[in-house]
């Protein structure tokens, strides 16, 4: 069968075909399912993610990896998408705070209230992210905006502090 699609290969159909020694017609479900899975979303697969995860990425390659990702997104799907969840740039935000690379760490958070603008975290973690550079005013700015969405006492205690 796999020689037949071969020679028709005008038809269109993207065809792989693989073989699993270790699996019998029972188990073969679940690994061929997420080949499957990867094959037909390899367009939703994040390039360079190992560049990401490395501390000794650039902040310029960073964001160009995040554009890219946004920019293949939204071309596929033809409206804009976050290229990734809100929880990842926190995460990567907080490491790299934890790192002292700052400027990763502000870039996260930037891109974080660029896609997700109506959450309040997002700019809590921007108004931490100040806090840890002892410039309260823009800290305040950052967890005003958090109020102002969220309206939570959590919120309202972090401005007095800040105040």
């Amino acid at each position: 069968m796999s020689n037949e699609i071969k020679k028709n290969s005008k038809n269109g159909l993207s065809f792989i075909w693989k073989f699993y020694p270790n699996d019998l017609h029972g188990t073969i479900v679940l690994p061929s399912l997420m080949d499957g899975l990867i094959s037909v979303f390899d367009w939703y697969q994040t390039k360079n993610f190992d560049r990401i995860n490395s501390p000794e990425t650039s902040t310029s390659e960073l964001s160009q990896i995040i554009l890219e990702r946004a920019e293949k997104l939204e071309m596929h799907f033809s409206y804009l998408e976050p290229p990734f969840p809100e929880e990842i740039f926190n995460v990567l935000g907080y490491m790299s705070m934890d790192r002292e690379q700052m400027e990763k760490a502000k870039m996260y958070f930037e891109f974080a209230i660029k896609y997700f603008p109506e959450s309040p975290n997002v700019y809590d973690s921007m108004a931490d992210f100040y806090e840890r550079q002892n410039d309260k005013k823009n800290a305040l700015k950052y967890v005003t905006k958090a109020y102002e969405l969220s309206g939570s006492e959590y919120h309202k205690k972090r401005m007095k502090e800040f105040k």
